[in-house]
């Protein structure tokens, strides 16, 4: 057995009974209950059922924006109704049978202590524990009893035996544990825990419902003076909460561990040892690897034919029970490669004796049974079961090896799954053929939630693409199949042009296709869509395309691709392209998608053939009146007689609408339920005749919408049911016009729900927003609410034609709603950094767009300041310096009319140009316009808030350039306590002690200063770059990685990947490849350039002399003398005193020399501890790296 070293005192309370032990909710997350996020995620299911209002929820719990208690208030503060429904949701994941699970783990925790306290709801200790007393926290019988008890389980949350009663919102937590009214609950477990020692176990602190729980728990024990332990596979800074954590490598050991410690009840004494703190992979309670029963549903729908099943009808079977659960196609390939399963499930059709499969171009083929079975990798199956859509023999006297079972395909599959899994009875079923009988293995599977992974699905796919905006896709089989054709042959070889006239139906077939592609993963590094129709120059064309790259902040992106040969299994689609071809840089353009070509497939929808030197072409025929009827019947199911098919076909389909879907579309949606065909032909013509008096013609570029005639119908289709909007409803859809990005749908409902909207008398809610979306006047994508493009024009139209009073309303509504967002973005901000990029990255444009429309507001020019100026960091978060910098230039009315705001722009703006790399130019006006000297010397009558962005921003960037002893000296003696940089600040002056002390955020500089004093932990390291630091934070990523290049874990590969924006950049990427490279010429040149770019980041540019010393030392000695003296002066000049111990240890002779920075910093080393510890008064401070 291992041996674990323990404190004594934790032995001497297991050898006393004095121990105590505390379950958390990992234990119970090994038997497969669900974790916080899990159950929460199931109630959000189940309300989202009656109300789509809880779908945005989801999104908000995924992205960890609000904490799992965080939305349990949410829930109730939306509905108070809602408690119930959420006990009913608990009650239905916790109170299931467990009379078959291996409890063997609690039983051991009951043979190491008598006394249990738990938070779990379910009943896995009493059923493991019969002996023990089962005491609940609002039993005060028992509790006032419960010394009485020699064995007893204490659930202070509650039982699932009376859901009501668990303590899981937080109003139940701060009733349970009130300070101003102790409950009997807490004050009896205040008695129990006096002169008890805890061990916790179950706890993970990467649960943020656990660390929320935990703090109320913490509060109860925290005045007594007694240590606890945790025991944790994770790397946590306990202290705050009273504990010592005691680390295993993985909680497999848990077993072995608790063996141990029950071992140690004899022992007589056991020296004090520490145990040390390390970090760990796992993060959660695995304690048993039960064998998991496995299946392989594979399923049929060729592109060619109608759906066969539907996957999300058939796993809704299977989901009630304890399975894991693979989905796959059925395909020759797939069939191939299944391994491990126990039973397979075949979904499909059956021809004159052969099964349907899917060939490589995702049509219907036929193979026989003995084929299929050939065609099978996986040894020893337990049973196959065919489902078809009629039972026949399909052997045809062909030898079958494998136990196949053929089965008529039923609607409902729960009474033959009930008597596989639960009945183990293969005998007497219903219309079905056996196979190999005897060979069949058939075993029992509890109930329980399916683990479900759709195994063919790619990557990822743009959020603008989702199956619910495609159930009413008809028709385009012969279209969809050609183009899926060439496209798999073409792959990286050429671009397919899908043209068509508007409203067509290009955008939806090329979103079926994808849909096709992905749910087959056909592209597994993702799919990617580009609405072409906004983008007015080469600029927003080549971000646009560089982002799905992950490289719109690089220098020259298509430089970058070309060197890291950055070729990958993706799909791009530009839709929409045809407005393009008429701006002046189309042939920039052109070349840029062929370029791109060669590293992913290219998709573009237009109106106009493009003219590529490689295009394969598709032209999307018209709808015959056939499909456009069947379009109609389906969207407006209604029994029509022969007459009225007659008007609807040749009068309204063909005449009116042109047999245009989406004309068809929005006009179906606006019908009341019994409507006869010929009042609809009157009622149409005379709302068409009305539109063609409101301008539409305006909206139409006679070169891009070459068939007019389709794009007015459509028009005319859109105004008939803009016209039957209501006020709210039009309010709504006009103001998307102002949201490029679209808006997200939950965040929009929110805030009209703030003080200041909820009274609106033109409160958007969820009625709205679903009418717009039944009318098909909008889109939701991945919960974001947008227009389509043609639909866009027509909102913005609109727009335009009202009174500047009434766009004044919808201006003040829409920046109301950024600064909403931008404002609960800054609240998670320091907590949640990639979250909050992330969102804001989604909604970039749309802050864009709010500076052209805020000078016509009238709030105070200080107003808008504030919000510029939040809005630069998170455009810097992004990379997108360069566009947001261009933005603010044309609007200087907004700076007007406050003391110094002039000033803020240029300094703003100098800021951004400055990491856009055009150091010279931003540093020059900084040192001419407010030189140091004069930061002293701004106007009195300056707001404090602009004064403190002005002081912030200048210092920021004379920091950068050599200044850092000076801002030091300028925060001292102004008492100025900048979180955000003095610590940045006083790692170049070598000042570690400071920031080792007081700062806790991961971040770049407290990783050099760990690497500088020898403490760096690699993982911890990786860590951050792999989930702390956004994908767009380019200069992050590459100073991090430049990290490892000093710790020499990095490959030129990985250096090769990384984005250059900037000459920092471009010198520290140099520096990197001059580390690793080990041709001395070629690394000599490197240094050189690394050097030369280096030049204005001062600290980073005597970091890089000092390595070029270090290379010429052994290899060119004359150099090295004139490259040290250079280097030592200049880190004297800028007291980066770790740099100069660094020079002087590189001429002693020694190999290591210990750095003292007292010895170094000892004029202003007591001014710097009294500003930091001034202002780090019993507090911890989180800065910003």
């Amino acid at each position: 057995m291992k041996e674990y070293k323990i404190n004594k005192d934790l032995i001497n309370a297991i050898q006393n009974d004095n121990l105590l032990v505390f379950v958390g909710a990992g234990l119970s997350k090994n038997y497969e209950f669900p974790s916080w996020k899990e159950l929460v995620l199931d109630i959000l299911n189940e309300l989202s059922i009656d109300d789509n209002k809880y779908e945005g929820l989801k999104n908000v719990l995924e992205e960890n924006i609000f904490s799992e208690i965080e939305i349990l208030d949410k829930l109730l503060i939306m509905n108070p109704g809602n408690r119930g429904r959420v006990y009913e949701v608990l009650e239905s994941s916790i109170d299931r049978n467990i009379t078959d699970l291996d409890l063997s783990i609690p039983k051991k925790i009951g043979n190491l202590c008598s006394k249990i306290i738990t938070t779990n709801y379910d009943m896995i200790l009493e059923k493991a524990l019969p002996n023990f007393k089962k005491i609940v926290h609002d039993d005060k019988y028992h509790l006032g009893r419960l010394t009485d008890y020699e064995e007893y389980i204490y659930k202070i949350h509650g039982s699932i035996e009376k859901p009501e009663n668990c303590i899981l919102f937080r109003d139940d937590y701060n009733v349970l544990y009130s300070t101003t009214a102790p409950t009997a609950a807490i004050n009896r477990l205040k008695s129990i825990i006096t002169d008890k020692t805890m061990l916790f176990i179950g706890f993970s602190f990467n649960d943020e419902y656990v660390k929320d729980t935990f703090k109320y728990i913490c509060d109860v024990y925290n005045n007594f003076n007694k240590t606890h332990y945790i025991l944790t596979t994770e790397h946590v800074d306990f202290s705050d909460y009273n504990l010592m954590p005691i680390s295993i490598d993985s909680w497999k050991e848990l077993p072995e561990f608790l063996d141990f410690l029950e071992g140690k009840k004899g022992d007589s004494f056991l020296p004090q040892v520490t145990y040390e703190i390390e970090k760990k992979e796992d993060s959660q309670l695995a304690l048993v690897e039960d064998s998991v029963f496995k299946i392989a549903i594979l399923y049929c729908n060729p592109i060619d034919s109608e759906p066969y099943y539907n996957l999300d009808n058939l796993l809704k079977y299977f989901n009630k029970f304890n399975i894991n659960i693979d989905c796959y196609h059925l395909t020759e390939e797939n069939l191939n490669e299944l391994e491990s399963y126990n039973y397979l499930f075949i979904f499909t059709k059956e021809i004159q004796k052969r099964i349907i499969i899917e060939d490589e171009y995702f049509r219907k083929k036929t193979i026989t049974i003995k084929r299929l079975e050939d065609q099978l990798a996986i040894l020893k199956p337990d049973g196959i079961f065919l489902f078809l859509d009629k039972v026949t023999d399909l052997t045809d006297s062909e030898s079958l090896s494998y136990p196949i079972a053929v089965l008529q395909y039923e609607e409902n599959l729960n009474n033959l799954l009930f008597r596989l899994f639960k009945k183990t009875e293969l005998d007497n079923l219903s219309n079905s053929i056996i196979y190999n009988h005897s060979s069949f293995f058939v075993t029992t599977v509890n109930k329980g939630k399916g683990l479900v992974k759709n195994k063919n699905y790619g990557n990822h796919i743009s959020n603008n693409i989702e199956k619910k905006n495609l159930i009413n896709f008809v028709g385009r089989k012969i279209d969809i199949t050609d183009i899926i054709r060439k496209v798999i042959v073409s792959r990286q070889d050429k671009i397919i042009t899908i043209k068509g006239s508007g409203g067509i139906g290009k955008t939806s077939t090329v979103k079926k296709i994808a849909l096709e592609f992905y749910e087959r993963g056909l592209f597994k590094d993702g799919i990617d869509f580009i609405d072409c129709e906004f983008v007015k120059d080469y600029k927003t064309f080549e971000k646009n395309i560089a982002r799905t790259f992950n490289l719109e902040g690089s220098i020259n992106f298509v430089e970058h691709i070309s060197n890291s040969e950055t070729k990958s299994d993706s799909l791009i689609i530009l839709d929409n392209f045809e407005p393009l071809l008429y701006l002046e840089d189309i042939e920039k353009m052109k070349n840029l998608i062929t370029f791109i070509s060669d590293f992913k497939t290219v998709i573009i929808t237009s109106r106009e053939w493009i003219g590529f030197e490689f295009e394969e072409m598709h032209e999307l025929r018209n709808f015959t009146s056939e499909e456009a009827e069947a379009l109609f019947r389906r969207l407006y199911p209604s029994i029509l007689k022969d007459d009225d098919r007659k008007i609807l076909k040749e009068d309204i389909l063909e005449k009116l609408l042109n047999n245009n879907p989406l004309a068809i579309k929005i006009v179906t949606q606006n019908l009341p339920k019994f409507i006869r065909m010929d009042a609809l032909r009157e009622e149409l013509k005379e709302d068409f005749f009305r539109a063609t008096n409101t301008g539409y013609i305006d909206i139409f570029d006679n070169k891009v919408d070459g068939n007019i005639e389709r794009s007015v119908s459509l028009y005319q289709s859109i105004y008939y049911s803009y016209k039957r909007l209501t006020p709210r409803e039009q309010l709504g859809f006009e103001l998307l016009s102002l949201f490029p990005n679209g808006i997200h749908m939950e965040s929009f409902k929110n805030f009209f729900r703030t003080d200041e909207f909820k009274t609106d008398t033109y409160k958007i809610t969820n009625k709205e927003i679903r009418s717009l979306e039944n009318k098909s006047l909008i889109e939701i994508n991945g919960g974001f609410i947008s227009l389509q493009s043609i639909i866009g024009r027509f909102a913005e139209f609109h727009f335009n034609k009202r009174s500047e009073e009434e766009k004044y309303k919808y201006y003040k509504r829409a920046y109301a709603f950024n600064l909403y967002l931008l404002e609960m973005l800054d609240e998670v901000f320091e907590k949640k950094r990639v979250e909050s990029l992330s969102i804001f990255d989604k909604n970039e444009d749309n802050f864009l767009k709010s500076l052209e429309y805020l000078e016509k507001l009238n709030y105070e020019n200080k107003t808008y300041i504030f919000y510029i100026e939040t809005l630069t960091k998170y455009y810097q978060g992004i990379g997108q310096l360069k566009k947001f910098r261009k933005q603010l230039t044309k609007f200087d009315k907004l700076f007007l009319g406050v003391t110094n705001g002039l000033l803020v722009r240029d300094i703003l703006i100098a800021y951004l140009k400055y990491y856009e790399g055009d150091f010279e130019a931003a540093f020059n006006f900084l040192i001419s316009e407010i030189s140091l000297e004069s930061l002293n010397n701004i106007e009195p009558d300056t707001d404090p808030i602009i004064k403190k962005i002005i002081l912030s921003y200048a210092l920021h960037l004379y920091a950068l350039e050599g200044y850092e002893y000076q801002v030091i000296e300028f925060y001292i003696k102004n008492g100025m306590y900048e979180k955000q940089h003095i610590y940045s600040v006083l790692f170049k002056l070598g000042a570690y002690k400071s920031v080792e002390e007081y700062t806790r955020k991961e971040g770049f500089f407290q990783f050099e200063v760990k690497l500088n004093t020898g403490k760096i932990n690699l993982e911890e390291l990786e860590s951050y770059i792999e989930v702390g630091i956004y994908n767009k934070q380019y200069i992050e990523l590459m100073q991090t990685n430049y990290i490892k290049t000093k710790l020499g874990t990095i490959n030129s590969e990985v250096i090769d990947k990384l984005v250059v924006t900037n000459p920092y950049t471009m010198g520290i990427k140099a520096l990197m490849l001059a580390l690793i490279e080990e041709d001395v010429t070629y690394k000599s040149t490197l240094f050189e350039r690394a050097i030369e770019k280096l030049t204005h980041i001062k600290y980073y540019y005597v970091e890089a002399i000092y390595f070029y010393c270090e290379f010429l030392k052994e290899k060119d000695p004359e150099q090295f003398t004139s490259w040290y003296n250079l280097g030592k002066d200049l880190s004297e000049k800028y007291h980066y005193y770790y740099h100069v111990h660094r020079f002087n240890t590189l001429i002693s002779g020694l190999d290591f020399i210990e750095y003292d920075e007292d010895n170094y910093l000892s004029l202003i080393k007591n001014e710097i501890n009294q500003l930091v510890d001034e202002n780090n008064k019993d507090k911890f401070v989180l800065v910003n790296s």
